[in-house]
């Protein structure tokens, strides 16, 4: 348990290129059911931080701390429990903008001490064990980043039609915030939009074994340390 905590503390410091790129969500603009659809997990959140002057990092490319107020999908596979998730702040890589992968000058902003809803995945496979709260994420949309908090309605949707991809009410974070007003009338889940990915002109087997090398590297001078 000691390992991961000081593990958690020192990925604020992984630098901003090590950190795989995720592929692009070709969502229709404005399409937020379609960004809740295809994210690891869908947040309430607020970025309390951002390392734009870490070693490597650039306007298009660093990582932020997010605060996360609640949890209420996952659409892994299969969907994660979130437990932890809410009220956590979590190392997410890949803001920036503009990004070259973006079409427009498009980009993930992280704009400080605003809350907006997120869309996350898991930037590098943890070990067995690892508790979500101490993994590192990823912006999932990075041509998006955010999005308003009142869309909330959408996600309610999403959640109405899609149950089983629902984090647990205990998961959620507190009710006063997070519990959302599911309609009723929503039926069977709706129908899937047609998605396609476009993978980052990155190598990000390169960047995968970069971050895991580091990774190794913490958990060995914590070892040494105990």
């Amino acid at each position: 348990m000691l390992m991961y905590t000081v593990f958690a503390i020192m990925a604020g410091f992984v630098a901003a290129q090590d950190i795989p790129i995720p592929g692009i969500i070709n969502c229709p603009a404005g399409d937020t059911a379609c960004l809740v659809r295809n994210a690891q997990y869908t947040v309430l959140g607020t970025v309390t931080n951002t390392f734009t002057n870490a070693s490597g990092a650039t306007p298009s490319r660093y990582n932020a701390t997010l605060k996360v107020d609640c949890v209420w999908t996952s659409f892994s596979s299969p969907p994660s429990s979130g437990e932890g998730l809410a009220g956590s702040s979590l190392l997410v890589a890949n803001w920036g903008k503009p990004k070259p992968q973006c079409p427009n000058g498009g980009g993930a902003d992280a704009p400080l001490n605003v809350t907006q809803i997120y869309f996350l995945n898991v930037a590098v496979k943890p070990k067995a064990g690892v508790q979500p709260k101490d993994m590192i994420y990823s912006v999932q949309a990075i041509c998006v980043g955010g999005v308003d908090a009142s869309q909330s309605t959408a996600v309610a949707s999403v959640m109405a039609g899609y149950p089983k991809n629902v984090i647990s009410p205990s998961s959620q974070g507190n009710d006063a915030m997070c519990k959302l007003v599911i309609p009723s009338n929503v039926g069977s889940a709706p129908g899937q939009s047609t998605i396609t990915f476009t993978q980052p002109d990155s190598n990000s087997g390169a960047d995968t074994m970069r971050a895991l090398s580091f990774v190794a590297f913490v958990i060995a001078c914590v070892a040494l340390s105990l």
